[in-house]
């Protein structure tokens, strides 16, 4: 990401515009307390995702020039509510994803909740086509995870071995719902999915996206960026509208998906 993850920063203000109008004092605060009502078997998925208001997702390939200060806040906030982060190896390698870091505030907060301090971070690849010496697989005190499948390349597979934890699920590709229910027997109950669009997609259409929270930039950009989700299996999945909150001319929106139709 493309601001210091590190940072506790605050805008001057951020505004509830529905379903009530009221300003907000603590972001991170009020992400912790939304409803999310375990499942059984898998985390509750969120996925988080910025966008041009024309629907770009990314600025030369990156979705960095997308945010500003109010939007690290709140991403911030939202992955200090998660147990694990969910993400492609394409995006996490675009955007030089490392071990997460979070303020001692938030590290805090999360551990007056039961939470670890940090959430774990788990990235799906089916060719395993990552560099073990990009920043995420290089601490030593940090472990990622890898879900992939049983038809991994062997070569790939030895050498991530020794810098993450593999996880197979699935024949000839990842297996989304076996990871999940695999993240969950891990203790982990909220999963923050950040994409990319053709990841996205693949959870769209088997029904796993629980929440969404976007952020529209006041952007136009134009070009070829993809949108929020691309694939191949189109589906309707009714959200509803939870909340809406502005600032610095950026729209925070919380959708939840709605599953009684």
């Amino acid at each position: 990401m493309h601001f210091a993850e590190n940072l506790w920063i605050r805008v001057e203000q951020m505004r509830q515009l529905h379903p009530t109008v009221l300003d907000i004092e603590d972001i991170p605060e009020t992400y912790a307390c939304d409803l999310r009502p375990p499942h059984a078997d898998r985390p509750w998925v969120v996925l988080n995702m910025v966008t041009s208001i024309d629907g770009a997702t990314a600025v030369d390939g990156l979705s960095g020039g997308l945010g500003g200060v109010g939007d690290a806040q709140v991403f911030r906030a939202i992955r200090a509510v998660a147990d694990v982060i969910v993400v492609g190896s394409g995006t996490a390698t675009a955007e030089n994803y490392g071990p997460p870091v979070l303020s001692p505030e938030l590290i805090e907060r999360r551990t007056s909740r039961g939470q670890a301090e940090l959430p774990a971070i788990a990235v799906l690849s089916n060719s395993l086509s990552l560099d073990p010496t990009q920043r995420l697989f290089t601490s030593n005190t940090f472990r990622p995870i890898i879900a992939t499948s049983h038809a991994a390349p062997p070569g790939p597979l030895h050498e991530l071995q020794a810098v993450a934890d593999i996880v197979q699920k699935g024949e000839t590709s990842t297996d989304l719902v076996a990871t999940l229910g695999h993240l969950h027997s891990l203790g982990h109950r909220v999963a923050l999915l950040e994409g990319g669009p053709s990841i996205n997609a693949q959870f769209i259409a088997l029904d796993l996206v629980d929440e969404l929270t976007l952020t529209f930039s006041p952007t136009l950009v134009g070009g070829t960026s993809k949108r929020l989700a691309v694939g191949p299996d189109a589906v309707a999945a009714n959200m509803s509208l939870d909340r809406i909150i502005e600032a610095d001319d950026h729209l925070f929106l919380r959708y939840v998906r709605n599953r009684h139709n």
